[in-house]
Parts: structure tokens; sequence; C-alpha cells
């Protein structure tokens, strides 16, 4: 019960993860990105606005603005507004005069803050800048639209002259202009509008214009008018060819040092000699875990030396019978922890056992160890481990790359922390399902199948959603889904770049095929075995103890002469009641008497230690 109680609070905590930071991102990202205001100091007049513009067959448009201002006093600066949209602004600049450029929102102002051009006087500003528009994205026709003066202006001004040019092939049948101060009206009084066909020039003149007027040419145009025009569709193009890349990297790193050395199967119905349960562990992840200790004293109680007594529900004592003299010696030393200071025949209960499991592993940890120090003999070689780390990295970044070259298609500003986000969780993730996919040597099948799924539903949810996303800003439905399936690619060649050492893939490759024995076992080596060696069903427990297969080991025993194990025993009063058994126990009910022995100790180890950390 307490195993699945974890297990729901961990699906739960990363699924709420995952939709937490791609829910919050974009607000917090438009929080963040917010500037302040332009501050104006002192009074001025705006005598003058001249501005002269090109307009180019790549649409992009070439502005001088020169700016005359009155000042009755020195200032400490004067703010002018600009364009600021859909668009790059390339080259923006003012001549001979220090500036600051700032972003409010959809605005966008330049503050001169130079001393020495805002003494008393009149004064002359020149700002210079291109404004390149994008690609359009309707097949039906080409769009020109230019703000003249922005609506934003926020200075009453005195004379207005604008002058635009035009390409000499320019259709000038439906250029039109607007201007107001909230929306279209009547500004004859205010604006004379010439548009010179022959020269292909707008002039637009006016005078006393007030403050928050804007000035707008625009013009419906034959479609594909525009040549060479900022275009986003490079964005997804070249998402696609980063996560091809990315995935052939990983390819490429997986076949140099990812991925184990091969050996030929070979049945393997008998454990291996020389190899104790307590160094299985080792052998698969490179270290000694509580799991293979308390294994151990099972291996202890099948070959004699102690008894296990359950004298209350889920309430041991250890007995100790033999000395293991024949035994290694980080065996030797582990009984000799566990036992110090009992009598021969004499017990200690669980609460002495559970101090004393921490100090086996610590102290036969190293000795383990020690046997598998060479080059040979590690669980995970060293480059593997980089490549990993190096794969994990990679497609974090392509996650939140994929994020930010959508909307450069758009071209919409890219929300960096959206990406950033994007690019944490997916690296969190992935991080997550390479430690599971490592547990599947000696996990429970049914809780690693379960773990596996939720993990990987939950980074799959990352392509999706920036596969969705990339459609509906793009409509780019063949791109988006291959770019998914790329980053997903790249993600299981992440996972599975982890290789063993020679010598540990060939002890590994042989426990693996014990494993399989384990859990598909043949029925005519099951028979074989069992008529050979009545005890064989023993021989096997604790190999199917850590592969968690306790259970199904056991039940390939049914139809066979099994002993009760005689170094348990139950000894609580009214057991048949308490265990809800027949009278006559089956091979299953010794592995249940096992198992829960194995989860109680275990269980409360791990509840000690969290109240001694605490």
């Amino acid at each position: 019960m307490r195993e699945r109680i974890r297990t729901r609070k961990f699906n739960i905590a990363v699924l709420l993860a995952a939709l937490l930071a791609l829910t919050l991102a974009a607000p917090l990202a438009a929080y963040a990105a917010t500037d302040t205001a332009p501050v104006v100091n002192g009074a001025y007049e705006v005598v003058e606005y001249n501005l002269r513009a090109t307009v180019d067959k790549t649409h992009s448009y070439n502005v001088v603005e020169n700016i005359t201002v009155n000042l009755p006093d020195a200032v400490q600066s004067v703010s002018f507004a600009v364009p600021n949209g859909n668009f790059r602004l390339d080259g923006l600049a003012v001549k001979n005069a220090e500036y600051l450029e700032t972003v409010k929102g959809d605005e966008r102002f330049i503050t001169i803050n130079d001393a020495e051009q805002l003494t008393k006087g009149q004064h002359t500003f020149e700002i210079d800048y291109t404004l390149r528009e994008f690609a359009d994205r309707d097949e039906l026709k080409d769009v020109f639209y230019f703000n003249l003066l922005m609506p934003s202006w926020m200075q009453p001004i005195t004379k207005v002259n604008i002058s635009v040019q035009f390409p000499l092939d320019f259709p000038w049948d439906d250029i039109q202009y607007f201007a107001g101060q909230f929306g279209v009206q009547n500004v004859d009084t205010k604006l004379d509008y010439i548009a010179d066909e022959q020269s292909k020039t707008v002039t637009i003149t006016g005078d006393r214009i007030p403050e928050n007027f804007g000035i707008t040419l625009q013009s419906d145009l034959p479609n594909n008018y525009w040549e060479g025009a900022l275009d986003g569709a490079w964005a997804t193009r070249f998402a696609l060819i980063l996560a091809a890349a990315v995935a052939v990297v990983l390819l490429i790193l997986w076949l140099i040092g990812g991925r184990d050395p091969k050996f030929t199967k070979v049945k393997q119905v008998h454990p291996i000699e020389g190899i104790t349960p307590v160094e299985m562990g080792y052998i698969f992840i490179g270290r000694v875990r509580i799991k293979d200790v308390i294994a151990l004293i099972v291996h202890l109680g099948i070959k004699g030396y102690l008894k296990i007594s359950e004298y209350a529900p889920k309430k041991y004592n250890l007995i100790r019978l033999s000395y293991p003299e024949g035994e290694e010696k980080y065996i030797r030393s582990a009984y000799d922890i566990l036992f110090e200071d009992v009598p021969q025949d004499r017990g200690i209960d669980m609460e002495q056992v559970l101090p004393r499991l921490r100090q086996i592993k610590k102290s036969i940890g190293d000795d383990v160890a020690a046997g598998f120090s060479s080059p040979e003999m590690l669980a995970y070689t060293p480059l593997s481990k980089i490549f990993r780390t190096v794969g994990t990295v990679l497609v974090a970044l392509l996650a939140g790359m994929s994020d930010l070259l959508r909307y450069s298609y758009a071209y919409q500003t890219p929300n960096y922390f959206e990406a950033i986000a994007v690019a944490l969780l997916a690296g969190f993730l992935l991080t997550l399902l390479c430690k599971q996919f490592d547990r599947y040597y000696y996990a429970e099948q049914r809780d690693f199948t379960i773990r596996l799924i939720l993990l990987s539903v939950a980074f799959a949810l990352i392509p999706i959603y920036l596969a969705v996303q990339t459609i509906l800003l793009t409509g780019q439905v063949f791109i988006a889904i291959l770019c998914a399936a790329l980053m997903l690619l790249s993600a299981f060649m992440v996972i599975i770049m982890r290789a063993r050492a020679k010598g540990n893939a060939s002890l590994a490759n042989r426990f693996m095929q014990l494993r399989h024995h384990i859990y598909h076992p043949a029925a005519k080596d099951i028979a074989e075995n069992a008529f050979r060696d009545i005890n064989y069903y023993y021989e096997i427990m604790p190999y199917a103890l850590l592969f968690s297969g306790l259970e199904t080991w056991a039940i390939s025993f049914l139809s066979l002469p099994v002993p009760a194990p005689d170094w348990y025993s139950d000894d609580i009063e009214g057991n048949a009641i308490s265990n809800l058994r027949t009278e006559t126990e089956t091979v299953v009910d010794y592995a249940r008497d096992i198992k829960a022995f194995v989860r109680t100790i275990d269980d409360a180890y791990h509840a000690r230690n969290k109240r001694r950390k605490n």
C-alpha cells in the first residue's frame, strides 16, 4: 500500500510540474518584458517635423526624420515616438546627439538626453532608420502600410512636411492616406495630400497638428509585388534541420560509446558461480542498495546461517545459527555486524536489526566495490555518462530553440522565459526518464512500467505542445510533426545512452538470462532442476527477490514438491486466521511470506532513516 501511495504521489507531481511550467510561462514572460515609459523633463515646442522616406521593392522603407524643437529653457531630455510593431527596425540612430531607446508595450520612443543639445533655443535632431517589413502571408494580395506620424506622438507640431518616394512600378490606383487623433476623420483643414503618379511621390504637408495625431499611408498591391522581403519561413526549416542534426549527433554518440557490448545469449538456469546476491545490485547500478543487504539476509537463511521468525504481524526476529565459515570475507563481516554480541540460537528483533543493516551496507559496500574496481567491470562507462549528459543538454536546448523559432516564423517577439521553462522542463523530465529506464533490471515490472509510461507521456507533452503551437502559428503541419518526432527520437537515444564495460556487460547479460528464466521458465528446465535438487526453488529465490519476481518464480513450482523453508517460521498465535490461508500452504504462500519480510524491513529501514534525518 505504501508503495502504491508513493507511486501515485510521484505520478501526480510529474504531471503537475509539466502542466504548471507550460501554463505559467507566457504570462510571466509578458510581465518580465515590460519596460518603463520615457520620462520627459521640461516643456518644449516641436516647430517642424520633416520626414523623407524611400520605399524599396524589398518591402523596406529608408527613413530620415528631421525634427526641430524650440526649448524655452534648457531641459534634461526630449522624447519622440518612432515606429514599433511587427517588423524589423534596423540602423535606428540620432545623429550628433546622445539618446536612449525605450519600449513600452506597443510603443517605442527615442529620448535625447544630450545636455549640449538641450540648451535654450532651437535645435534640429536627425533620426535615421530602416523599417523592414516581413513577407505577407496573404495568398491573394500584398499590402503596403506605413505610419508616417505615430499616434503615440506626445507633442503638438507647428509644421509637418512629409515626402515618400515609391518604386517606379508601384501600382498607383489604390494608394490612400488616413490621419487623425482618434481614427479616420476629415483632416482637410490640417493636411494637404498630393500623390504624383508620374514621379511616384506622395507629399503631405500641414500646420498646427495636435498631439496624438497619426498619419498613415496604405495600399493593396498585386500578390508577390514585394521581392526579397524578410521571410520567417526559414525558422521552421531551421528548426527541422536543428532537430535532425541533434538526432544524428546522438546516434553517432551512441554508436561511438553509448551502447553495451554484444554477447551471445546463453540460457542461464542457475546462479552465476562466485557471484552472491549482494553483488548483483553493484553489477547493474554500481552500488550496493539496502535491498541487496536484505537479499543477503535471505541468502544466509537459505544457507542455514540464520532463521527468520515472524512473532507478530510484520514483526520479525533474526535468530543466529551456524557461522558462515566458508563464505566470502564480506559475508562473514556482514554476519559479524548483524549478530554482534548475540549468542548461538539467540535472536535480535527489528529495532536491533535496522541500525545494523546500515552498518552492513556501509561496511560491505567498499568490499564489494573492490571486487569490481577494474575498468572492465564498470556498470557505466565514463564516456557513456558524459554522452548521456551531453544528450540531455542537447535535447533541452532543442526544445527551447524550437519554442523560440516558431515565434520567428510568425514575426512575433520571442517569449524567452517560456523557452527557458520548456528547456528546463524537458531536461528535468528526460533525466527522470533515464533514471527510471535504468531501474529496468531490478524494479518490479508493474511499478516500472507504470512510472515509465507516465514519465514518457509527461515528456511527450513537450514536443506535442510545441508542434500544436507551431501548427497554429505557421500552418506547417508536416514540419511540426516531423520536428516533434525527431525530438522524441533524440530523447530515446539519450535514454538508451548507457554503456557497460565489457566484463560488466558479460555478467549483466548472463544475469538477464537468469531473469528471463525466472519470469519465463521452460517447464522442462524447472522440472529437471527441481527433481535433481529439491531446494532448487530456494537456490534461485534471492535473485528472484532482487528482480522483483518472487511470486512469479513461485507460481512455476505450484505443481512440484517444494519443502517449506526451515529457515523461516510463522510463530504468530492464530496464524491461520491472521494470514487467511487454507490449511495446506503452497510455495506461493512461502514466497509471499518472504516478500512481506523484505518489504517490511525495507519500509522500516527507510522510515527510520527519514526520522533520523528529520
